[in-house]
């Protein structure tokens, strides 16, 4: 996943490196929030654990990219609605270990915003890609 975006300063614009994520172990991501989340009390939140989405996960939200087909065409489209159901399920305070109440997640930024997104999409990216060896006997 590349985070890299250009912001224009002046007349030039020049890349700046966003917080990327890092994979745990146990195949969660952490990503560092570029504006930390005011939780409840003193609590600030300042970065998002997605752990891996389990069977009842799946279960209950779907495939967050559906197949669209058109006259000789698939065009794989994102269902954001979906997406945010997995951000919320799956959001974890990196610090706490803590689940992340879902109505905090409304003060993310747009940006990181985008890379969870970016995210959940890897997780079914990457288990669609894995090779699956029948069983033997």
């Amino acid at each position: 996943m590349s985070d890299q975006v250009e912001v224009a300063a002046s007349d030039t614009a020049k890349p700046i490196r966003q917080p990327e994520f890092t994979r745990d172990p146990d195949g969660s991501l952490t990503r560092t929030l570029i504006k930390p989340i005011q939780g409840h009390g003193d609590k600030v939140i300042t970065a998002i654990r997605l752990r891996p989405p389990r069977y009842s996960d799946i279960m209950a939200h779907g495939d967050p990219t559906q197949i669209i087909a058109m006259v000789g065409a698939l065009l794989p489209q994102t269902d954001m609605g979906i997406v945010a159901k997995y951000i919320a399920a799956l959001s974890i305070d990196a610090a706490t270990g803590d689940k992340i109440d879902p109505g905090l997640l409304e003060q993310t930024d747009y940006r990181d915003a985008l890379a969870l997104t970016e995210a959940v999409k890897d997780f079914f990216r990457a288990a669609s890609q894995t090779p699956t060896t029948p069983p033997t006997s």
